[in-house]
């Protein structure tokens, strides 16, 4: 059956979206909780699927769309993003972390994680697999080649390997998703109730941001580790950025916890992950990015994130993806 269908916004314009139907933690995870995943459930109401942008987005009249060969929306910050998104009418909204972290697991775990355009146009390990290139003015750093029309690569570039997937979650451009920020270094989440930005106390639970104790992003002071750990210290905090393989990332919590966070794609679970980055600025206020972009070869990947980005900031290589349910 196929799972890609056309969704109609309030302007009665189309956007081409995948369903992805509800799942439990413990169908991606192994060991993970016997409950259902957390992007499934929206005001305590549990869902039946979510539907995901199959291609990065465009605005076309101050509204994101889902199409394919499209040069994707840039030089956008993540308000203008959001508002891209909800803006189309109810259930419409900026991609989630959750979400995200949904179609990362999922292609974990069928072991279809997803080539792309990673090495300007093409997949850095697979040269002769490329998508085609937009024909807008070069690359303002490089001079080379660098984003590609949407969808218009491979199959392997989806996250399924099939052409009913998701496409470019590995590279082109990064791509803003909501729901997760740092604020010096403090993971924090925005509730669902009230919009309200919150930090993880020591079970994972939901507390006030600045909290003493709280779950931070530190440098274990050794190559290539981060690790996320309840502490109130400040330890080997001089660095101005945080930089590691996705496979590295490590917690000091309960596994109870630790499950919750690989729900989240926030660290890892299992292994073949390859070179996937995380980076986190230090001191600030973040918002996150994911996928990477086209010239960031083995670094890019469905599980790459960045926490670097400010509110105001929009760039030459950072776009965006809208998600839809029913209310």
């Amino acid at each position: 059956m196929r799972n890609t269908v056309e969704i109609t916004d309030d302007r009665n314009l189309k956007s081409v979206m995948v369903r992805i139907p509800k799942f439990k933690i413990s169908d991606v995870i192994e060991g993970g909780a016997d409950v259902t995943h957390p992007a499934f459930i929206v005001d305590g109401n549990e869902l039946e699927a979510i539907y995901i942008s199959k291609y990065q987005n465009v605005v076309i009249n101050g509204l994101a769309y889902s199409l394919q060969n499209k040069d994707p929306e840039v030089f956008v910050t993540i308000d203008q993003a959001r508002n891209y998104c909800k803006n189309k009418g109810k259930g419409w909204h900026l991609m989630t972390n959750d979400e995200w972290a949904v179609v990362a697991l999922l292609s974990k775990k069928n072991n279809t994680l997803p080539r792309g355009n990673n090495n300007y146009g093409k997949d850095y390990q697979f040269e002769n697999q490329e998508g085609t290139l937009s024909e807008n003015k070069p690359c303002p750093v490089e001079g080379k080649p660098f984003r590609i029309l949407t969808g218009s690569g491979p199959v392997e570039w989806s996250h399924n390997g099939t052409t009913d997937g998701i496409y470019d979650m590995n590279g082109n451009v990064w791509e803003w998703v909501d729901g997760i920020r740092i604020v010096d270094c403090e993971l924090q989440l925005k509730s669902q109730t009230d919009g309200v930005w919150c930090a993880l106390d020591g079970g994972g639970n939901l507390c006030k941001a600045d909290a003493r104790e709280s779950l931070k992003y530190r440098d274990l002071n050794t190559d290539d580790t981060l690790i996320l750990s309840v502490s109130e210290n400040d330890e080997h905090m001089d660095k101005e950025t945080l930089v590691s393989p996705y496979k590295t990332v490590k917690t000091n919590v309960d596994k109870v916890f630790t499950n919750k966070l690989k729900a989240m794609a926030l660290i890892p679970e299992g292994d073949r992950y390859g070179e996937d980055v995380v980076a986190v600025n230090v001191k600030g206020t973040y918002n996150a990015i994911r996928g990477g972009y086209w010239v960031n070869k083995e670094n890019a990947g469905i599980f790459a994130l960045g926490l670097i980005l400010k509110d105001s900031e929009n760039y030459f290589d950072v776009g965006f993806r809208c998600a839809y349910y029913e209310k």
